[in-house]
Parts: structure tokens; C-alpha cells; sequence
């Protein structure tokens, strides 16, 4: 019976790693893709106040035609 304690308990432990190991791997990539979209925003960030210099340079170009 404590052997089999024992062995369970051992087994318990070791999926327990696996566990963290995979939670930690996932949460790593997780990370990554984070960073991703981050620099993703902060690129369309630039695009769009780029495009608000324009139209407040250009105001001309970006009127609505009123018709």
C-alpha cells in the first residue's frame, strides 16, 4: 500500500511539472504574441498620425464633397 502511495504521489508530481512546463511554454508564446500585436498597434498608430499631419497639412485633398 505504500508503494503504491508512493507511486502515485510520484506520478502526481510529475504531471504536476509537465503542467507548469506546458503553462509556462504557452504563457512564453502568449508573450510573444503580445509583443507582436504591441508593435503592431504602435505601427498603425504612426499610419494613422502621419495620415492626421496630412490632413492637417492638406486639408484641401481630405474634404467631403457636399453634393
Amino acid at each position: 500500500m505504500q508503494r503504491i502511495k508512493k507511486t502515485l504521489q510520484a506520478e502526481k508530481d510529475f504531471s504536476t511539472k509537465k503542467l507548469i512546463h506546458i503553462v509556462r511554454g504557452s504563457f512564453h508564446e502568449n508573450l510573444k504574441n503580445i509583443q507582436e500585436l504591441i508593435s503592431a498597434m504602435n505601427l498603425l498608430i504612426g499610419i494613422s498620425r502621419k495620415a492626421d499631419i496630412s490632413i492637417k497639412c492638406y486639408p484641401e485633398l481630405y474634404r467631403r464633397k457636399k453634393g
